[in-house]
């Protein structure tokens, strides 16, 4: 046959199908355009000299999110092909071989790939410029422009590639479905028969164990660096456990309705259950995938803003003034001889404000049933100590305490002011220290610095004796050898400038080059976080983008393949003299519960993993629960409108296709 007739079929293929194709070429080209904005972040210039950090989390964003174009494209190809078995079918009746159909589909594929190539590039390029100024804003950097975006022809020929190589993968197993399959079965299997719905009790036992296994995880980890791993290992559960249950679980409920007389036989409810059970019996897996994708995007969007919003309460802390100054000569008292002969030399240079200094000891310990244990005694009876926790423990003197947080508070001998940024300390009343019980005080974890993640525990003693008992108790790991010492004592200065900003500056500058000295500034620590924070939040949005696409293009599909296959079902309803009322009510029913089960569910999943992933942005020194529980809330409200507003979209495509 002349190649002429058949890329003329392969053409008119895709303009009789345009209800497919068009939505799916217009998906893919958004989806790889965010491509292109990712992968020319990691080659701009701009962004390599003055946000160097960005580049980590912009790789991490490119992992998921072409993992995730991917696996969308290759679904949604495959849904097409598989629209057109019927016609591919009727096309070996009139003669055509199978390698014609190959040929077909292979010009249909080179169509969709020149189409998606041309958009992709175009709509990633215009787009990205807007998005690389809208990122150096989150990032509170106000020097990028648009001249800073060069068009970059190796990341275009990058998205062509790739473009390539997913439709080149979607073409092989089109052919391969092809070859497998005989004439009759390509003109009949878009039709075959439907099969009595059969749950599987063994199926809905493991989905229950291994659902109520990942909230289980997700509900009892306490701790930081076990929410970081655990939280994985909850999600795959959770997965599994979705999946598993929409399979079978969804059956075997409806089917108990369908045996309850009461609720069955009613009007109202006999067509909804019917449709409802075979709806789930063909769509469950689709069904548990957008409910697997709605609760990916409020678990991301949720947690990238917390963390996007806390930013100037950690920078607060982090940094209670302007200027620090960490003194390195491990000598306690040279560190304070050093620091306090540097505030007179600035004072000399300028006006300082608010300056003091600032001393702490820093070490670890083992916190077991409210005792503090040194690392050298934990170590030696670990095996005993079946609850021990490591945490990371601040000494300071009552009297620092109440410099830096402007307090009154007063320590008796056997006393000791305490808090912590993880743990619960609330109804402590005593806690006993290397052997020695003392009086507790539980004040704010304000004192404890949000730069730390894992679990800190504050202590204040009532006097610079009993700090240096602590400091030669608790000793550190020091070395390759394991050998341990005494913590050192950590010098801070702290002060903000009034006058002669430049010549203070340039003499600490000076000095830093010179001594074993750290100066930090809140301008940096700040520009640090909105790096990190708005890097997050910003391939948090794309990463939420890609799914969202994804999430539309199942749902849209969805509506098209239901109404296709749902019209015959109504028309004969409607011959059997069957209310046009009743009937759309039916259908309204339905679509509403098959459409809104995947978005109950995501918010169930959430609410259940919301404790760990609020223990997990404990590692950014998170510890606001409002904040956290905000955004989530927004994001869940905000996600609701924008699913329910596609809903109602792709819905139309529905009731007109079934009043055909």
């Amino acid at each position: 046959m002349k190649t002429s007739i058949l890329n003329k079929l392969a053409f008119r293929s895709i303009f009789s199908h345009k209800q497919l194709y068009f939505p799916f070429l217009l998906a893919v080209s958004l989806l790889f355009s965010l491509e292109y904005i990712l992968l020319s972040l990691m080659q701009n210039e701009y962004v390599l000299e003055f946000h160097p950090d960005l580049k980590i989390f912009v790789g991490m964003g490119i992992f998921f999110s072409t993992l995730l174009m991917v696996i969308i494209s290759l679904y949604t190809s495959n849904f097409i092909q598989k629209n057109q078995t019927k016609e591919f079918g009727l096309y070996t009746v009139l003669g055509l071989e199978k390698k014609h159909i190959r040929w077909i589909t292979f010009v249909q594929m080179l169509f969709n790939w020149i189409v998606t190539s041309i958009f992709s590039v175009v709509i990633g390029y215009l787009t990205g410029n807007l998005m690389f100024v809208g990122l150096n804003r989150l990032m509170k950097d106000t020097g990028a422009g648009l001249m800073d975006y060069p068009f970059q022809i190796q990341t275009a020929l990058g998205i062509v590639a790739l473009l390539l190589g997913t439709f080149l993968v979607s073409f092989i197993f089109h052919s391969i479905k092809i070859s497998r399959l005989n004439p009759t079965e390509l003109f009949v299997s878009a039709h075959k028969g439907q099969r009595e719905p059969k749950g599987n009790w063994l199926v809905t036992v493991l989905g229950l164990a291994t659902l109520g296994s990942g909230y289980y995880i997700a509900l009892t980890t306490n701790d930081v660096l076990g929410s970081l791993m655990n939280i994985f290992i909850a999600i795959f559960l959770i997965v599994i456990g979705t999946y598993l249950l929409f399979l079978s679980l969804s059956i075997f409920i409806l089917k108990a309705l369908q045996k309850n007389k009461r609720i069955y036989y009613k009007k109202n409810n006999f067509l909804s259950i019917s449709g409802m059970l075979h709806r789930m019996n063909n769509n469950a897996v689709s069904l548990a995938s957008i409910a697997i994708l709605c609760s990916g995007i409020i678990l991301v969007l949720g947690l990238t803003t917390t963390l996007y919003r806390v930013m100037e309460t950690q920078i607060a802390s982090s940094m209670p003034t302007d200027y620090t100054v960490q003194s390195f000569l491990f000598d306690k008292e040279e560190d304070e001889t050093y620091l306090i002969n540097l505030e007179n030399e600035l004072e000399k240079r300028g006006q300082l404000e608010d300056a003091y200094l600032h001393s702490s000891v820093n070490t670890n310990g083992y916190f077991v049933d409210r005792k503090l244990i040194p690392l050298t005694t934990g170590s030696s009876v670990n095996e005993t100590l079946n609850t021990s926790q490591s945490v990371v423990l601040i000494g300071e003197t009552v009297d620092t305490y109440n410099e830096m947080q402007d307090e009154t508070l007063t320590l008796s001998e056997n006393e000791v002011a305490i808090t912590s940024n993880l743990l619960d300390l609330e109804d402590f009343s005593t806690i006993e220290i290397n052997g020695k019980e003392m009086q507790t005080k539980v004040v704010s974890n304000e004192a404890i610095p949000a730069e730390y993640g894992i679990e800190v525990l504050y202590l204040a003693f009532p006097d610079e004796n009993q700090l240096e008992e602590f400091r030669i108790a608790f000793e550190n790991y020091m070395g390759p050898n394991g050998d341990y010492a005494p913590s050192a004592y950590q010098y801070v200065l702290n002060f903000n400038i009034a006058e002669n900003e430049d010549e203070i500056q340039n003499y600490l500058n000076e000095r830093q080059e010179e001594d074993p000295i750290r100066v930090t500034t809140i301008e940096e620590t700040s520009q640090n976080l909105y790096t990190l924070y708005g890097g997050l939040l910003f391939i948090g949005v794309i990463v939420s983008v890609v799914l969202i696409v994804g999430i539309i293009l199942m749902l849209y599909f969805k509506q098209i393949t239901e109404g296709h296959q749902d019209r015959e079902n109504y028309r004969i309803m409607k011959q059997v003299g069957l209310e046009k009322s009743m009937i759309e009510k039916t259908i309204q029913s339905q679509i509403v519960w098959v459409f809104g089960l995947p978005l109950a569910v995501a918010v169930l999943h959430n609410l259940f993993v919301s404790k760990i992933v609020y223990t997990l942005v404990g590692l950014f020194g998170v510890r606001d629960l409002s904040i956290f529980g905000t955004s989530y809330f927004g994001v869940l409200v905000i996600f609701a409108a924008v699913y329910w507003i596609f809903y109602k979209l792709t819905s139309r495509t529905y009731y007109r296709i079934i009043n055909e």
